[in-house]
């Protein structure tokens, strides 16, 4: 499901209205994009969609490029600091799954390991987001994407791609 939101002259309340309907019986993930004129509202709908789907049990991971110094390792760096609960101590480690030492390892190269190159495991990291994303309800928000560089489009491109391609309760919200 792609929603997309044009805002030149409409009153944006109707789509919050419809958000709000929706979003409790969300089965399947989606993409949302919001465009319109400068100034017509689109981040304060982005905003207010963000209040309302904190407010009901979703993790919100949002980001503007306007404000931020946006890159694919940011951006990869932050959706996996906030999703991973990385434990602060194994107590068993021979009772782990190799999937969740796979888990582990993935998260400590992304967010701990210097030498780690994020841009020649995209692949692999983009299997890896899938998977905290289709673990738990998210919803991603991109502010203000007419001001990021063409590899972090390109990586948000790649990433809906990704995770679209099987069911997720993801939200991926884009707004220019």
């Amino acid at each position: 499901w792609l929603a997309e939101v044009p805002l030149l002259g409409s009153n944006y309340s109707n789509y919050l209205v419809k958000l709000r309907k929706n979003h409790t019986n969300l089965t399947k993930g989606c993409i949302i994009y919001v465009y319109g004129k400068r100034g017509c509202g689109k981040s304060r709908l982005i905003n207010e969609t963000l209040n309302l789907f904190d407010q009901n049990m979703f993790c919100v991971i949002s980001f503007d490029a306007e404000h931020q110094n946006l890159n694919v390792t940011n951006i990869i760096t932050r959706i996996v600091s906030t999703l991973e609960h990385l434990p602060d101590y194994i107590d068993d480690a021979e009772n782990i799954t190799n999937n969740t030492k796979y888990h582990l390892q993935m998260a400590y190269n992304i967010l701990y390991n210097k030498n780690y190159d994020i841009s020649h495991n995209m692949f692999e990291i983009l299997t890896y987001l899938k998977y905290l994303l289709n673990s738990q309800k998210v919803i991603i928000a991109f502010d203000n994407l007419q001001n990021c560089s063409n590899d972090v489009i390109h990586f948000c491109q790649q990433l809906m791609s990704h995770i679209f391609k099987q069911d997720s309760k993801s939200i991926i919200l884009g707004c220019i």
